[in-house]
């Protein structure tokens, strides 16, 4: 899965200096791979200055690599004006989301980091054709879980308010009609955290907006609810991202509490 072209290698022990594992070394004129220590970050391949490295095959495609540049980057002025600008979205318009827009979506999340490089995320996603099914499903596995008294009373309460403003007002206050729905899973909370906001950051880049939910993951506690909308085995759901165009026009940003910091 990781070849080396020891031929064009010109032995500067860059990639060596950079893998943490031990698993690559430089032996008799050569660089050797251990795929026993091995996580399969892609470092040695990224500071390679010869191109002497291929990951491939399981899984990986190395028709993916692409050369990158720092200079590209967005500056500190536009990070900053995208955390001012960005608010959690309840309120969208009908236009939905484009195939491009979501491609790129999920393409954020597969390139977000993840605890030793597990790559354990994984994603549903609910278009504009199925999210009026899918909140009338998540209503229904919502009334069963409060029946059963799951995942706790507080649930239950909160879950038979949510449903009654749906059925007896016609309000979706679980996924606010968003045209887009995509339901972050993973190996930890952590991973799918980090993932969810590198999801939200391309949203906001294509002029989307977006709000992170909790609320809905409670659904996939529900196992009719979970194998209709097909819950990644062994994966846990984390959040919820509800995306659209904003219904609404946003013209400043909000003052906010400075937390407490501590700088040594």
């Amino acid at each position: 899965m990781l070849s080396i072209d020891n031929e064009r290698c010109i032995q500067c022990g860059t990639c060596v200096d950079e893998c943490t594992t031990g698993a690559l070394k430089n032996e008799d004129g050569m660089i050797r791979h251990d795929p026993s220590k091995c996580m399969w970050c892609g470092h040695c391949l990224a500071v390679c200055p010869r191109d002497c490295i291929i990951i491939d095959g399981d899984g990986y495609d190395c028709e993916e690599v692409e050369e990158i540049s720092f200079g590209k980057a967005p500056t500190a002025a536009q990070i900053r004006n995208m955390i001012l600008i960005r608010r959690s979205i309840r309120a969208y318009d009908d236009e939905p989301v484009t195939e491009d827009e979501l491609g790129n979506i999920l393409e954020a999340g597969k390139y977000s980091p993840t605890a030793r490089n597990r790559q354990g995320n994984a994603f549903v996603a609910v278009t504009e054709e199925k999210t009026g099914e899918l909140a009338q499903d998540t209503v229904k596995a919502f009334r069963r879980l409060a029946a059963q008294g799951k995942p706790d009373e507080r649930f239950a309460g909160m879950a038979n308010g949510l449903c009654d403003a749906f059925e007896n007002e016609g309000l979706d206050k679980i996924y606010f009609s968003a045209p887009l729905v995509i339901f972050v899973f993973a190996d930890s909370d952590i991973d799918g955290a980090i993932c969810a906001t590198n999801m939200g950051w391309m949203a906001q880049a294509q002029q989307l907006g977006y709000c992170f939910a909790r609320i809905p993951i409670a659904a996939f506690n529900d196992p009719e609810f979970s194998a209709k909308w097909k819950a990644p085995e062994g994966k846990k759901p984390v959040i919820a991202l509800l995306i659209g165009n904003p219904a609404n026009e946003y013209f400043c940003s909000v003052p906010r509490k400075t937390p407490e910091i501590t700088i040594f």
